[in-house]
């Protein structure tokens, strides 16, 4: 009875595998054919371009790391995915394939606006819409303002005051150096010689940064370094470094 019994089992097996071989074969060639062609149609070659060189270099590194990148692996959507996660520095990128070995890839580099310490021990570049993308490298200058926050819901605010304050006055925006947000929501700005603003961080802090650099360029008050309070709404308080405190 066994013997029987593995002598069916061995022909419906036999017959089984006849059925299914043409099915094997085909998946089999499919498959043989796919890895053939990802390996003919691979990436040899690229071309960067990028407003930046140190950025063009470093996705030129990139690319050289990644390689080999087969047909699928160098899809373009996929490569600027990848380079988009390996190198923060990236605002915009566009990849082109040429087939069959080129891809074309045209690269504009991420321009931060200003450092943020979050009080954790780093500093972290942050772009112009608030984002904080990566580190500050060791040994790498920037002479950009601080922003010292450990909420880091503030810094849209207060990159968007900076751009406000780029736009009406450079020279006014070189001169910061801190910008400091205190727990009670109040901000104080720290300028160079010693000057210094106070006022809430809300809704009119741009209008009043405004206004508190147009009262500074009156003649009175244009050539001297003052410490601003803005914190009340009906009356500001303007005292020289080292003066006494007038009531404007």
């Amino acid at each position: 009875m066994a013997a029987e019994w593995l002598r069916r089992g061995v022909r419906g097996c036999c017959a089984g595998l006849r059925r299914a071989g043409p099915v094997l074969l085909i998946a089999t060639g499919v498959v043989l054919g796919l890895m053939l062609l990802d390996r003919a149609m691979a990436v040899r070659a690229w071309q960067v371009r990028c407003d930046d060189p140190v950025l063009q270099r470093a996705v030129s590194r990139r690319l050289q790391e990644m390689a080999p990148l087969g047909f699928v692996a160098g899809m373009p959507g996929r490569v600027a995915e990848r380079l988009r996660r390996l190198e923060p520095d990236i605002d915009t990128i566009e990849v082109e394939r040429r087939l069959p070995h080129l891809l074309r890839i045209r690269a504009e580099v991420r321009r931060p606006v200003a450092l943020w310490s979050g009080g954790d021990g780093r500093v972290m570049l942050v772009d112009g819409a608030g984002v904080p993308y990566r580190p500050l490298r060791r040994g790498e200058l920037q002479d950009l303002p601080l922003l010292r926050t450990r909420d880091r819901g503030c810094l849209p605010r207060l990159t968007a005051l900076l751009q406000r304050v780029r736009r009406l006055d450079p020279r006014r925006l070189a001169g910061m150096s801190e910008l400091i947000v205190r727990d009670d929501g109040q901000l104080r700005i720290n300028l160079s010689r010693g000057a210094q603003w106070r006022l809430p961080l809300d809704g009119a802090a741009p209008r009043r940064v405004e206004r508190i650099m147009e009262l500074l360029d009156e003649p009175r008050w244009r050539h001297g370094h003052w410490r601003v309070d803005a914190r009340q709404r009906d009356r500001w308080y303007l005292r020289a470094g080292y003066g006494d405190r007038a009531v404007i």
